[in-house]
């Protein structure tokens, strides 16, 4: 199984990569070989792995790509030091919407995104 897992993680598409990336049985190694990845649709998926590497995770969350932090946000094993990171993300309200749903969001920091200027955040976050 690990053989055919791992033919998977260097396969040409994209797609199959992200769909690897979400299987739970995925090792540690090809986890770390995946948040390599060069296309953001992969490293989102492995961001979004309630079950992944929480030093993968740390990582993501500091990812050049919005998409790859906007996984991170909502992953509900995030920390609160980098949900509170991801929160101070202006140029992405999206980013900003997953930490305001993230179910396991500090209250001090909810209390502060409810005073989001995006609408949707401020909904979000005052629950």
């Amino acid at each position: 199984e690990e053989d055919v897992l791992r033919t998977l993680a260097s396969d040409k598409s994209e797609e199959i990569r992200a769909g690897l990336a979400s299987n739970y049985r995925l090792s540690p190694d090809l986890q770390r070989q995946l948040a390599l990845d060069d296309k953001p649709l992969v490293r989102a998926a492995l961001a979004g792995r309630t079950n992944g590497d929480p030093v993968l995770l740390d990582s993501l969350a500091k990812d050049k790509d919005y998409r790859v932090r906007i996984a991170a946000a909502g992953n509900a094993l995030s920390t609160a030091a980098n949900l509170r990171k991801l929160a101070a993300d202006k140029k992405y309200p999206w980013v900003r919407r997953g930490v305001a749903q993230n179910a396991g969001t500090p209250d001090d920091l909810l209390l502060k995104l409810c005073g989001d200027s995006d609408s949707e955040i401020g909904r979000a976050s005052c629950r």
